[in-house]
């Protein structure tokens, strides 16, 4: 006992961090029991916009037989419109046993009913122990139009019960010993092992980079179903496949399962936020013969066409699952692998080499949406291991003051020629090797040396992006052109007299004769969606925005990221350096400038609304390979006592645990 005492004594702040972690526990553990509890098992309501009328005016009724498997039966939900929406409404339902017994009756007050839309849910005080047998459901209802399956004459409800029945105990004990093993875990690699930085940093990645690489569905991360053809193309060029038709693409006819067919003809891949039509659609399709003969068909969305090293490894990934004939799914899932794989690789390697911020980068690194996109067929997946592999070895170099190697004059270069033309707002992050001091180099020759072939790196990387574009441009004949240009959905035409004046807006020209009006809309930006961008790139909602996420656990992870970066109090043993001013200034500037880039190059995209000028599309996520920057503008260079960091680590595994019980949830949720 007394060791016990000692060891949280000789560590501050673990048994708060201890208690908060068994809330959460206590939490998630209620919420998923409520679900399970609550949870759909029967429907026949998917289709609503299929579904006919039964017309019910005065208190008539109509009666239907469901057979019931579920031993806890806590509520059914039934659908209807109002026929006069002046008049008064009324539902009511009724529900016998094989034995004509009665086993619930309700009639719900006015007030309920006047807030249903279109449905209302009969919820039962105890759940009903209701016998596997046939369950006579009688509705009443008043001035309603009942929907109903035309062909069954069977009306649309939804039955919800207790999935595990009498499991729901063990499984709950189950979930707080695995609750509770996990935590052993952490505090055991952080406090007792004492694992370094980047040792956590790897266990971190594998395990959360893996869990968001198999639970988030298909083609459901922002942007991925563009990215995933973009990677699919790239592998047909490394297996030597053509595209024969115009604006199509090849692909085995196993792959088109990844989501359902219509999705095929869908021209707005903004349709990828429905998840809750891919999961049951995809076990469904691994259960059919798996077809690996190609096909040539219209990508998802259109295609990038540059940024070739940006999609290398996922294109290498799915390459190999197609030698190796996988099925679809392993087959996509090997591309998202192969993106992680980088990260972790770079992440460790820098991690492990450079001493200076391994517990911010390693924390930062592991953050949600941080993991999210690197997990993901997203280009931002080798862009964000690239960018902060840089900001780790030159804020070290600048830091420390050390001499720098010919490996390392090399590695940096080579980021520099794969990400500065990638997504051109972040090749400003190049402007750090400025920081670079003569002390840095052996003789001031080789310092000049350095930076003239980081320049040249910097314009081979743009000039091998326009030499990609131009090479992947299909080139087809005029016949080719004509043959398909009937299938090819033509855009309208406006005549320039009929065009807004706002879209003037759009133009580089127009933001630089108005500058004063410009920094308007850039400020109001800021102060009406200033807020959204910090929660965003939290990791506050997820895939295509639509999975919210619980907001405590984003404000823990936003209060992690400002505790490190304005932290001022150390322990004596650490040396006290200041960061030069001017320094810290033009970092910011960097900041700054990578952040208005990205404001501008949306500008251009769409113009701000007249009403309010707020610049649209621009999301949290886009900021994060620039946001270790602001752990440079720091003044105090000096690094974090030990025992904060194992805080720091302890609360950031922990949130990462409890951040995957919440996705699951919300995944599963959704079905």
């Amino acid at each position: 006992m007394n060791n016990v005492g000692l060891f949280f004594k000789s560590h501050k702040g673990l048994a708060l961090i201890i208690l908060v972690y068994l809330v959460f526990c206590f939490y998630f553990t209620a919420k998923i029991s409520h679900f399970i509890l609550n949870s759909k098992y029967s429907s026949t309501a998917e289709n609503l916009s299929d579904l006919s009328d039964i017309v019910l005016l005065e208190n008539e009724s109509y009666s239907f037989d469901i057979t019931v498997k579920n031993s806890n039966w806590s509520g059914i939900t039934v659908f209807f419109d109002k026929i006069e929406e002046e008049s008064p409404v009324s539902v009511s339902m009724q529900i016998s046993d094989e034995s004509d017994r009665t086993v619930f009756s309700y009639s719900p007050d006015a007030k309920a009913l006047s807030e249903a839309k279109g449905y209302f849910r009969f919820n039962f005080a105890n759940a009903l122990k209701a016998q596997n047998g046939r369950y006579t459901v009688k509705v009443f209802g008043t001035n309603i139009n009942l929907k109903v399956n035309p062909d069954t004459q069977v009306p649309a409800y939804k039955l919800y019960g207790n999935l595990l029945g009498k499991l729901l105990i063990p499984f709950v004990i189950i979930f707080w010993i695995a609750l509770l093993f996990a935590g052993y875990i952490v505090i055991y690699i952080v406090y007792i092992k004492q694992l370094k930085p980047e040792q956590l940093f790897l266990i971190g990645a594998v395990i959360f980079g893996l869990f968001f690489m198999l639970v988030m569905p298909p083609l459901t991360v922002g942007d991925e179903c563009r990215h995933f053809d973009t990677a699919y193309d790239l592998s047909n060029k490394f297996l030597g496949i053509k595209n024969t038709v115009p604006n199509q693409m090849m692909k085995r006819t196993a792959d088109l399962s990844l989501v359902p067919p219509d999705y095929m003809q869908n021209q707005n891949w903004t349709l990828f936020n429905y998840y809750e039509e891919i999961w049951p659609h995809v076990f469904n399709q691994l259960k059919k013969p798996q077809d690996y003969s190609l096909i040539s068909v219209y990508p998802y969305a259109h295609k990038v066409t540059s940024f070739f090293f940006m999609f290398f490894p996922s294109a290498l990934g799915i390459t190999l699952g197609r030698l190796l004939k996988l099925n679809f799914l392993l087959t996509f899932w090997l591309g998202r692998f192969f993106n992680l794989g980088i990260f972790i690789l770079l992440g460790y390697y820098a991690l492990k080499k450079y001493s200076y911020g391994k517990a911010f980068y390693a924390t930062f690194a592991l953050a949600p949406m941080f993991l999210h996109q690197i997990a993901s067929y997203s280009y931002d997946s080798v862009l964000m291991s690239l960018t902060l592999y840089f900001i780790i070895a030159v804020s070290a170099i600048i830091t420390e003051k050390r001499a720098i190697s010919k490996k390392e004059c090399i590695f940096l270069c080579l980021a520099i020629f794969f990400f500065a033309s990638s997504k051109v707002v972040y090749f400003a992050l190049v402007f750090l090797l400025l920081f670079f001091r003569k002390e840095n180099f052996k003789s001031l020759k080789a310092k000049r040396l350095f930076l003239f072939t980081a320049f040249i790196c910097l314009v081979a990387s743009f000039g091998f992006n326009r030499f990609y574009e131009k090479l992947v441009t299909p080139m087809f004949n005029i016949e080719q052109i004509i043959a398909a240009s009937n299938e090819i959905p033509k855009a309208s035409s406006v005549s320039l007299d009929s065009v807004n004046a706002v879209t003037e807006m759009t133009s580089v020209k127009w933001v630089l004769k108005n500058p004063l009006l410009y920094a308007y809309i850039l400020l109001n930006t800021l102060a009406e969606r200033g807020n959204y961008y910090l929660i965003t790139a939290a990791g506050g909602y997820l895939g295509w925005e639509a999975i919210p996420m619980n907001k405590l656990l984003v404000a823990v992870v936003i209060g992690l990221f400002l505790f490190q970066i304005f932290r001022t109090k150390f322990e004596k043993t650490y040396a006290m350096q200041e960061r030069p001013i001017g320094q810290r200034f033009v970092i910011a500037l960097i900041f700054i400038f990578i952040a208005g880039e990205i404001f501008t190059s949306l500008n251009l995209l769409e113009p701000p609304d007249f009403y309010n000028p707020v610049i649209g599309s621009v999301q949290g996520r886009y900021f994060l390979p620039a946001l270790p920057l602001l752990y440079l503008c720091r003044r105090n260079t000096s690094e974090s006592d030990s025992s904060v960091e194992k805080n720091v680590f302890c609360i950031q595994f922990f949130v990462l645990i409890m951040f995957a019980i919440d996705l699951a949830y919300r995944i599963v949720g959704i079905y």
